[in-house]
C-alpha cells in the first residue's frame, strides 16, 4: 500500500495513503494531539467526525484544522498549538494546579489596578486557540446553483433521499462534509438484515451498494467534502470547501444530518484514550489503527455491542462492557458478548478515567461496590441525540421526545416539518435503525421532489413507506413519526 510522509513538529511521520493525520499520529503513539484552552489539559482522538475540537492542529500554516478528518498528504507540515514548548510537554499545564476549584477568572487579577494592563497582556497571550495563518488565504470562488432538491447529509437516509428525489426527475444535490458518503454506517462491521432485499448482509457491502446507486442516479449531483455552513429562512443554502463556496436556492431541502453521540459525564472524560463509539470505529475500521490494547466499553446498546465485537476482531482485549441500566438494550447482548468472551456488568457506571497524559485505568462503581479496571481505552457508547441545528435555523417547530433521541422536529405524513419544503430523514428525524433510515429517506425524497414540482409521488409507494416507517422502532425503542395523528399524540 502506498505511504506518504509528513512532519509533526519537525518529526517525520509515515502514514498510509488515505489515512487521516490524527489516525497516523495515533498509530505512531502520539496520544496528545492538542491542549485544552483554559487549563491546557491533554486532548486526543475523540469523535472521528470533525464535530469536536480535541484534534485541532496547525496544518500547512493554517490553524485549527480538524486532523481526524484531514487526510495525510506528502510533505504536509503539522504543528501543535496552544502549548509551550510542545503539546507533548506543555509547561502551561501547571495552570490546572495553580488555579484550583472555585477560581473565578472574571474577578481575578483586577487589583492592584495599576498592574491590570500587564495582567491583561499576559492573559491575552494565554487566550485564543492557535495563531493566524502564515499567509492570507485567497478568497474562495463563489458559484450559484438552483436545483430542485438539496439533501444535507450523505448517510443511509441521505443517500436514499437523493436517489428517490432524482428518480422522480428532480435535479438534486447532495452534500456531505466527508470526501466519501456513507455516514456512520461506513464504519460499522458485521452483518445486518438487508433493508432493501431481506436476508443477512455485511454492512460494508450495503454501504458500497448504496453509494453506487447514488453515483449512477442521473439527476443526482454528489458533492462530497463540502460542508453546509449556513441555511437561511428565505431558502438560501451555503456550502463550502476549503477553496470554493456554493450558494444554492433549492425548492426543497431534506435534512439528514444524523445524530450527535452522547458524552459520558465522569471525571477524566477528556483524557486521551476516551472516545466515542463512532470515533473508535473510525480509527479502527476506516483508518486501520488499533485504538488501544485493553478496552472498556461504556454502554451495552447496539452501538456498544458493535464496538466490542469490532475491537475483539481487531485484536484488542475488551476487559468489560459496562451498562448503567439493569438490563442491556442491545439485541441479544448477553449472547453476543458471551460469544466473544467479554463480561457484561449491568447496573454499573463509570466513576472516573484515571491517568495523567492518557487513560491508564477506569474506575467503575455499582451495586457490588467500586473496582478499578486497568485499560488504555474507554469507549463511550451511550447512543445519540438528534441533530436539530438546521431545523432551529429554519424556524421549524421542535419538540423534546426522549423516545426519539431528544429534540426532534414535528413532522407530518411525509416527514415535512412545519416549514413548507423542509423535510427530515434518518437519525435527526428520530429514527433508529438502518431500515428505518432508508425508509424515511425514500419517503422524504419522494415528498421533496413532489413539493418541487416533480410529482405527484406514486401513492402506493408512499403509503407502503409510511406503513413500514410506522412499524420500525425509533432510536430509543419508541414510535417513529409516520403521520400527523401520531405526531399530535406525542406532542400533545
Amino acid at each position: 500500500m502506498t505511504r506518504v510522509t509528513f512532519t509533526r513538529d519537525g518529526k517525520k511521520i509515515s502514514a498510509q495513503e488515505g489515512q487521516s493525520v490524527g489516525a497516523a499520529l495515533w498509530a505512531h503513539g502520539d496520544r496528545a494531539l492538542s491542549r485544552s484552552l483554559k487549563f491546557h489539559r491533554p486532548r486526543g482522538w475523540y469523535c472521528g467526525t470533525g464535530k469536536c475540537n480535541q484534534c485541532m492542529m496547525r496544518v500547512d500554516g493554517v490553524p485549527n484544522v480538524k486532523t481526524c478528518i484531514t487526510q495525510a498528504r506528502e510533505g504536509m507540515v503539522v504543528e501543535g498549538q496552544n502549548a509551550w514548548p510542545s503539546v507533548r510537554h506543555d509547561l502551561f499545564r501547571g495552570s490546572d494546579v495553580v488555579f484550583r476549584k472555585g477560581f473565578d477568572h472574571h474577578r481575578a487579577f483586577v487589583r492592584p489596578h495599576f498592574l491590570y494592563p500587564l495582567f491583561s497582556k499576559v492573559i491575552r497571550a494565554f487566550a485564543g486557540w492557535g495563531r493566524l495563518p502564515d499567509t492570507e488565504p485567497p478568497a474562495p470562488s463563489v458559484e450559484t446553483a438552483r436545483p430542485d432538491v438539496v439533501v444535507i447529509g450523505g448517510g443511509p437516509a441521505g443517500l436514499a433521499a437523493g436517489v428517490a428525489a432524482a428518480g422522480l426527475g428532480a435535479r438534486t444535490m447532495l452534500f456531505d462534509d466527508r470526501p466519501e458518503a456513507g455516514g456512520s454506517a461506513a464504519f460499522l462491521v458485521g452483518t445486518v438484515e438487508d433493508p432493501d432485499n431481506g436476508g443477512a448482509v455485511e454492512v460494508s457491502s450495503l454501504v458500497r451498494r448504496w453509494k453506487a446507486e447514488a453515483r449512477q442516479a442521473d439527476r443526482l449531483d454528489l458533492r462530497g467534502g463540502m460542508t453546509v455552513s449556513a441555511v437561511y429562512r428565505d431558502g438560501l443554502v451555503l456550502a463550502q470547501a476549503r477553496d470554493r463556496m456554493l450558494a444554492i436556492v433549492p425548492q426543497s431541502i431534506i435534512v439528514a444530518t444524523g445524530a450527535h453521540e452522547a458524552h459520558g459525564v465522569f471525571e477524566g472524560n477528556d483524557l486521551p484514550g476516551v472516545m466515542t463509539a463512532h470515533g473508535c470505529l473510525a480509527l479502527l475500521v476506516a483508518n486501520g489503527v488499533r485504538p488501544g490494547g485493553r478496552a472498556v466499553v461504556y454502554g451495552a446498546g447496539d452501538h456498544g455491542l458493535q464496538v466490542a465485537e469490532a475491537l475483539v476482531a481487531g485484536g484488542v482485549e475488551v476487559r468489560a462492557v459496562v451498562e448503567p441500566a439493569t438490563e442491556p438494550s442491545g439485541s441479544d447482548a448477553r449472547e453476543r458478548l458471551d460469544a466473544i468472551g467479554v463480561p457484561l456488568w449491568t447496573t454499573t457506571q463509570i466513576e472516573r478515567a484515571k491517568g495523567l497524559g492518557r487513560v491508564k485505568a477506569v474506575r467503575v462503581y455499582g451495586a457490588d461496590g467500586a473496582r478499578t479496571i486497568h485499560a488504555d481505552l474507554l469507549v463511550v457508547a451511550l447512543g445519540g441525540k438528534s441533530a436539530p441545528e438546521v431545523f432551529q435555523a429554519m424556524g421549524a417547530r421542535l419538540r423534546h421526545d426522549p423516545w426519539q433521541g431528544g429534540v426532534v422536529p414535528v413532522l407530518g405524513d411525509d416527514l415535512q416539518t412545519s416549514v413548507p419544503g423542509l423535510f427530515a430523514a434518518g437519525d435527526c428525524a428520530g429514527v433508529g435503525t438502518l431500515a428505518s433510515a432508508r425508509t424515511s429517506g425514500r419517503l422524504a425524497g419522494l415528498a421533496a421532489a413532489a413539493h418541487a414540482g416533480h410529482g405527484p409521488a406514486p401513492e402506493a409507494e408512499t403509503e407502503r413507506l409510511r406503513e413500514l416507517l410506522g412499524r420500525e422502532p425509533s432510536r430509543a425503542g419508541g414510535p417513529v413519526p409516520g403521520g400527523a395523528a401520531k405526531v399530535a399524540e406525542v406532542s400533545a
